[in-house]
């Protein structure tokens, strides 16, 4: 059985109300939405209650889910959307600090890897990730969503048009723009580097 029809099952079974089918839908998106969330907010401890509170909207939604779109579009759409309330809620405006130099944080990013790099690997493994995150960091908020649906979530440009609800040429120049801020701020830090 392929993993799209397991989780045609699993969602199926969840909306008849099979509690065991719905923790394993919860099991086995947990880790796609923590990272997507974290991408978001740059916040661990926001992350884990704004992923609780989106899967706890997507099974009191569940019954009105309808296949037009993936479950994992939809659920990345709730995720999203769970965001936009929590940014809403605080009042925040611009971006939130994705790195700050905090041991939990660099552990949570180390443990996105799949790999076991050396000491040495890890001390610049971490220098590097705390350089691009510093520079997404700088990121409105809808470049580095659609960036992290993108880049780190690998999903489909149709998949993001999907979760986003933007049309494609949206989807394509913020990306875009989203690459080129990104690449400038990482050649500028770059150049402090070599500067100092």
């Amino acid at each position: 059985m392929n993993q799209d029809t397991e989780i045609t099952e699993l969602v199926t079974a969840s909306q008849n109300g099979d509690q065991a089918a719905m923790a394993k839908l919860v099991n086995i998106y947990a880790p796609t939405i923590n990272g997507l969330i974290y991408t978001i907010t740059g916040d661990a401890q926001v992350t884990e209650d704004l992923a609780q509170d989106t899967f706890l909207k997507a099974l009191m939604a569940l019954g009105n889910y309808q296949a037009r779109a993936s479950f994992k579009s939809w659920l990345f759409r709730i995720a999203i959307n769970v965001c936009k309330d929590h940014f809403r809620r605080k009042k925040v405006r611009g971006v939130l600090s994705y790195w700050q130099n905090n041991e939990s944080d660099a552990l949570s990013l180390e443990k996105l890897k799949d790999d076991i790099p050396t000491p040495w690997q890890k001390l610049k493994q971490k220098e590097t990730i705390g350089q691009i995150m510093a520079a997404i960091e700088k990121l409105p908020t809808s470049l580095r969503t659609v960036f992290a649906l993108r880049e780190i979530q690998e999903l489909s440009y149709n998949e993001i048009t999907q979760v986003l609800k933007w049309q494609l040429g949206t989807v394509k120049s913020r990306l875009y723009r989203a690459r080129k801020l990104l690449a400038q701020e990482l050649l500028s830090l770059e150049e402090e580097i070599y500067e100092q």
